[in-house]
């Protein structure tokens, strides 16, 4: 009995070190932006200008007005529910349906996350790189980046079938630095609606999507959880969602053209 307490006692305890760990990386993140961002973006009075100084101010209203905005909250909705669920359902998938000890899914899980951020700072860098290097203006560069981490989604719906060990492992991993590798397209995006409403857009379209979580997608997938007794379905289809978002962007967002010979890239 007193050592199934200490082993109790113990795993309560194992959520410490890692939140621990996160809190310092985030502090040493702000030092790390305030660091290597130039002073004139910091300055407060130039973020709140609209981007044409000769421009009256957009009202917040006029930006539901704008298919872009609904582009993008479908956009964010996908993403998140592709993050999310595996964030919510695969922690108990391994340990309930693929019988993995709780070291060993804290072990997976903790590689999970250090590749999803991997897979934030690839992106971002690849998007600069069809800029910069291919000329490819910045709309396209980015729904193309955003394209190819859609398409490494993909892999969760084999996850299901994946034999134990290093097929099942590099099928989650594949997946975490593409969930993640989404996100940056998406706060890329939300800043061209508007440059006076920025905080206001970025509140607006978080919350629709994580009411959408919250009042929808968790319903559901927990019915189909506790309904089939499976994670199976859940998990394969989550990946699915990125294309979707895409879809939304191609029809609702309009083309960007290429920089021409003697213009900067967007």
């Amino acid at each position: 009995m007193e050592a199934w307490a200490d082993d109790a006692g113990q795993s309560a305890d194992s959520w410490r070190l890692p939140f621990r760990i996160i809190g310092v990386l985030g502090v040493a993140w702000v030092a790390l932006w305030f660091v290597t961002v130039p002073r004139g973006m910091l300055a407060g009075a130039g973020g709140a200008q609209p981007a044409d100084p000769g421009a009256p101010a957009a009202r917040y209203v006029d930006v539901f007005r704008d298919q872009r905005f609904w582009a993008l909250l479908g956009m964010v909705v996908a993403v998140n529910i592709t993050w999310h669920t595996y964030r919510t359902w695969l922690p108990k998938y391994l340990m309930e349906t693929r019988k993995y000890t709780e070291a060993d899914m804290t072990g997976l899980t903790t590689v999970y996350y250090l590749l999803a951020d991997v897979g934030s700072w690839t992106v971002g860098l690849l998007t600069l790189v069809l800029i910069r290097r291919y000329g490819l203006a910045g709309h396209n560069a980015r729904l193309l980046a955003y394209l190819g981490c859609g398409g490494l989604t993909l892999t969760s719906v084999a996850v299901p079938f994946a034999p134990p060990g290093f097929a099942l492992t590099g099928l989650v991993l594949v997946y975490a630095f593409a969930a993640l590798g989404l996100f940056p397209t998406y706060f890329a995006m939300s800043q061209e609606l508007s440059v006076a409403h920025q905080g206001k857009v970025t509140g607006t379209l978080g919350a629709g999507a994580h009411l959408t979580l919250s009042l929808v997608v968790y319903p559901i997938q927990g019915w189909v959880i506790q309904s089939t007794g499976s994670y199976d379905a859940t998990l394969a289809v989550a990946g699915l969602f990125p294309l979707l978002g895409f879809a939304a962007m191609i029809r609702l967002w309009p083309v960007e053209r290429a920089a021409g010979p003697g213009e900067r890239p967007a």
